[in-house]
């Protein structure tokens, strides 16, 4: 396992990874930079995008100056077109893209040579859909660089693994970063929902833009997606289950605290289980995951998320410095499995 991430992408045969950042300036486009550099050193065609803007040169929250997004000559990027005039970077264009944004159109470059560009202008899920279809068929590996947000759950749409940045900036003590970071890693690998049939079924809810729900004798009730959050809703169906009672709740969207506490409390749920997409779509406190153990509700997802390393910043732009030894080694004695490294350390800097 003591090998640079761009190493582990490659032995497990990725061809798109995301970069996630628990917050800003948690390292994330330290990470993404770091595996430009691997990743071109290796001599791999990269494709870089951003889900969201990144690569600015002040952060709009410090006001402070943040790492650049550095491309090297050969990498493919994607960003709107009145960004890139503005910067000093010789590329050519591969493809206008059809992508509008106040910027002007995304269009997709090729780097003439090594220099500094802010990746701007993909914001929704069918945009990020779509830019893969304009990129060169040659490419090796697509590097998207996200954020842990409502809109990372695009990411598992294009991405066969992540990799999570996180840090000082997310809490003032080591004890702080580690719960937090524990915690958001719980929620991304929910658990992978079993059994060929009702993967199916599911699929299908999904395929139609559906909410829905399951009775015990496998029957599936298709909830309107504009009360997908209605407990009036929601309660009529169950209504009609008699007493077969609700074994499965699939939602297409976000599962948050107060639906849960609404779900077991006015409701009174118990004895079943809650399918959301995938992890990214978990919004849940500690709190929320001990009342689904207390109820015996088991929250699962259809698509699995692969964390393929995580990435320590023991520094926050708020004065906060860590430990970054203790970090590192705390969060690998908790999560065995997966590499966890601070890239700017010593121990990353050598590894072959």
């Amino acid at each position: 396992m003591d090998k640079r991430f761009i190493e582990l992408i490659r032995d497990r045969g990725i061809n798109c990874l995301a970069i996630i950042g628990m917050a800003k300036n948690s390292g994330k486009t330290v990470a993404f930079n770091t595996l430009v550099k691997e990743g071109t050193h290796a001599g791999l065609k990269l494709a870089l995008i951003s889900f969201g803007r990144d690569g600015e040169e002040i952060d709009s929250l410090t006001l402070k100056k943040k790492p650049r997004i550095k491309v090297s000559a050969g990498n493919v990027f994607a960003t709107a077109d009145r960004v890139y005039q503005a910067s000093n970077l010789k590329a050519g264009v591969f493809s206008a893209t059809d992508i509008l944004t106040p910027f002007g159109e995304v269009k997709v470059y090729k780097a003439e040579e090594s220099g500094i560009v802010e990746l701007i202008g993909i914001n929704s899920i069918s945009q990020l859909q779509k830019i893969k279809e304009y990129l060169p068929e040659d490419i090796d590996l697509i590097l998207l660089d996200g954020a842990l947000d409502r809109r990372s759950s695009a990411v598992p749409l294009l991405a066969e693994g992540i990799i999570l940045s996180t840090g000082a900036v997310i809490a003032n003590t080591v004890e702080g970063v580690i719960e937090k970071t524990l915690d958001q890693v719980r929620k991304l690998t929910t658990p992978e929902i079993k059994g060929a049939k009702l993967r199916k079924l599911i699929k299908g809810v999904y395929h139609k833009d559906k909410n829905a729900m399951i009775d015990s004798r496998g029957d599936l009730v298709e909830i309107e997606s504009r009360i997908s959050f209605s407990l009036k809703g929601l309660k009529k169906r169950l209504e009609l289950c008699g007493n077969d009672g609700l074994k499965t709740l699939i939602l297409k969207g976000a599962l948050v605290n107060s639906f849960v506490k609404d779900l077991i409390y006015d409701l009174k749920i118990k004895n079943c289980k809650i399918v959301v997409k995938d992890g990214t779509r978990v919004f849940l406190d500690r709190g929320i995951f001990n009342l689904l153990d207390k109820y015996n509700i088991e929250l699962a997802v259809l698509d699995k998320i692969n964390i393929l390393g995580i990435t320590v910043n023991p520094l926050s732009p708020y004065g906060v410095h860590l430990d970054s030894r203790q970090l590192v080694d705390e969060i690998r004695e908790k999560l065995p499995g997966i590499p966890v490294y601070d890239l700017m350390s010593e121990e990353y800097l050598s590894l072959k």
